[in-house]
């Protein structure tokens, strides 16, 4: 019997998945003549289809509940160097006490709030100065979807004030890296966010300078290093304390779960990353959910790519190199 494959995509097209495993003999999965696929891949929104749910596959391209270790922003000092990581304090609002945060604001320090299980920019806030944060914390905040404040925990993170610019703008790298079997794998071409204004170390309450995200006017489909002008050198730079970034990161992992059912995961993060004007790498946060890949995939063949390492693995075939770097 042919192993079968369950695809739900929002950007890869039928010619292309039918390119990657007709010739490897793998057929279509069909309901009406199968119980469960070998394969599940979803990306974009597919991945809250509920009438996948019903399918238990060998494997998977979504890891249980666990990938949560890396996702939440409360465990993001564990799992990454104090180097890479800007000055954070964690805030519980059924035990919060503002005034211990006064004294954060007395060296023209400005700060960035963001809920621990937040996503696609909500909640985040940028405060310089006491009563901005104890205003926000005991009234803004009610305004939040109740899903993302939930947990009522929040991130307090120093706010980069020399970030290193992208065609004036402020920008953020989106790093993917696969994890799999305990392993993790990464794509050393990273996306490059930028916001849609120039940047200018004021009016921190416009969106349009502050926040670098996908939004009307910001830069597009721009990847580094090979869109930007950087040094030989510098990208060397970069690209090593990337290396060192999760070589750390690994040496930290837990053992990651699939969902029930299933008998093998893997899953592909993004970690959001922003430079210094000295070239200094600081994290921001890890996303599990990643949307669709799509710039970086027009571009290099990240689908190919991260199946070819797990298919390799699980059916002991040989795939060609690729762009993923073993950690």
């Amino acid at each position: 019997m042919s192993n079968t494959y369950l695809i739900k995509s929002q950007y890869l097209s039928t010619e292309r998945i039918e390119k990657y495993f007709t010739p490897k003999g793998w057929v279509k999965f069909d309901g009406r003549k199968q119980e469960n696929p070998t394969l599940i891949y979803l990306d974009g929104m597919s991945i809250y289809d509920k009438s996948i749910y019903k399918y238990h596959t060998f494997v998977k391209n979504q890891i249980g509940d666990d990938k949560n270790f890396l996702s939440d922003k409360d465990n993001l000092p564990n799992i990454i160097q104090k180097k890479y990581q800007m000055p954070t304090y964690f805030i519980n609002l059924k035990k919060f006490h503002v005034g211990v945060y006064r004294k954060l604001f007395i060296k023209n320090k400005v700060w960035i709030l963001k809920p621990v299980r937040g996503r696609e920019g909500i909640g985040i806030k940028i405060v310089n100065t006491f009563e901005e944060l104890k205003n926000y914390l005991s009234k803004d905040v009610k305004k939040i979807n109740l899903n993302i404040r939930r947990k009522n925990e929040w991130v307090l993170q120093e706010y980069i004030l020399n970030p290193m610019l992208f065609q004036e703008r402020k920008f953020h790298l989106r790093v993917y890296f696969m994890v799999f079997q305990e392993n993790i794998y990464l794509f050393p071409h990273y996306l490059i966010i930028t916001a849609k204004n120039k940047y200018k170390k004021e009016d921190f309450d416009n969106k349009d300078i502050h926040d670098s995200h996908y939004s009307e006017g910001s830069v597009r489909n721009k990847i580094f290093p090979e869109d930007t002008s950087f040094s030989k050198k510098e990208v060397d730079i970069v690209q090593q304390n990337m290396l060192q970034l999760f070589k750390f990161m690994k040496s930290k992992m837990i053992k990651m779960r699939c969902y029930e059912g299933d008998q093998n995961c893997y899953e592909i993060f993004a970690a959001d990353m922003m430079l210094t004007d000295s070239l200094k790498l600081k994290i921001l946060e890890i996303n599990a959910r990643i949307g669709w890949p799509a710039t970086m995939d027009k571009k290099y063949n990240l689908f190919e790519d991260q199946l070819n390492i797990v298919l390799g693995k699980l059916f002991s075939f040989n795939f060609k190199e690729n762009d993923f770097i073993p950690i």
